[in-house]
């Protein structure tokens, strides 16, 4: 009986605690500290643009007020003018942020790729023996690329966002606390809504990289044994296998794609009901006067 492409996700999880968590994290951090440097500088200013773009609502709520009160452009010039230079700076920092955080990963990947075959050289015969080489070398090749979009992309995009929503947050709070807190009465069940979904989409997310992993299986073992493969006229059989593999990774993407398509609706509508409220209350607040 031939062995399985990959290890069965039900028989690892018996008797261990999930730790497949966002503190994995933090074992990226061996790989980062050779380049800490770079990697603070890709912080500040990642810190300073998402800082920066607080300051477009003001400048928008200034122009409004002196282009209603004001008989002259010499002060909507200047405010004009400064965003400008505002927008240069961010640019700036912007592109900094971006290319910095894009050559950690780049290299962090670079030196994951290596500490990975380096491992994998020292493992037991016998561990290998239990695998398709084809396996390993699709996990080396695209697992390991996850890492890269964790490092350049989403920890840009979480940080980024986090300091924006606390500085709106502050700035919320100075301009009127009990609207604030309204819109805040959302966050519980957007909360909830992301623990709920994140759950189901990391569980699918492992159960399609498996399925590549088994397809890349395939592939090697077909080529590896392509003359065995036409001396025994298999050619359309393989390819029927391949194409099968291909289909069940498809399908389990789709699975995949419904339930984020779901998680950005379901949380975008909370964002938006608490918008509606804060019009609501507001507008009504201001009628009163």
């Amino acid at each position: 009986m031939s062995t399985p492409y990959v290890d069965d996700p039900a028989k690892q999880g018996e008797g261990v605690p999930d730790r497949r968590r966002l503190a994995v994290l933090w074992r990226l951090l061996p790989l980062l500290r050779p380049h800490r440097g770079r990697f603070v500088l890709a912080l500040l200013a990642l810190f300073a643009a998402s800082g920066i773009t607080l300051v477009y609502p003001w400048a928008a709520r200034e122009a409004v007020d002196i282009g209603m009160g004001s008989a002259t452009t010499r002060d909507l010039d200047l405010i004009v003018m400064a965003l400008i230079g505002v927008f240069v700076i961010n640019a700036a920092l912007v592109w900094f942020r971006h290319y910095s955080l894009s050559w950690l990963g780049e290299r962090v990947v670079a030196d994951l790729r290596g500490q990975v075959f380096d491992r994998i050289l020292t493992l037991p015969l016998a561990w290998f023996h239990e695998r398709r080489s084809g396996e390993l070398v699709g996990r080396l090749a695209s697992d390991v690329t996850i890492i890269q979009g964790v490092v350049s992309t989403e920890l840009s995009m979480a940080l980024r966002n986090g300091v924006q929503m606390l500085g709106a947050t502050v700035l919320l709070f100075v301009i009127d606390v009990r609207l604030t807190l309204l819109m805040l009465a959302v966050v519980p069940v957007t909360v909830i809504t992301t623990i709920y979904f994140g759950r189901k989409i990391r569980t699918m997310s492992r159960s399609v990289q498996d399925e590549l992993a088994k397809v890349s299986g395939q592939v090697q073992e077909s080529i590896g044994a392509i003359g065995t493969v036409q001396s025994f006229v298999r050619e359309g059989f393989e390819a029927q296998r391949y194409r099968d593999g291909v289909e069940d990774a498809f399908g389990k993407t789709l699975h995949l794609v419904r339930w984020r398509a779901w998680f950005f609706s379901s949380s975008m509508t909370a964002g938006y009901i608490g918008v509606a409220l804060v019009i609501l209350f507001g507008g009504r607040a201001l009628i009163r006067g």
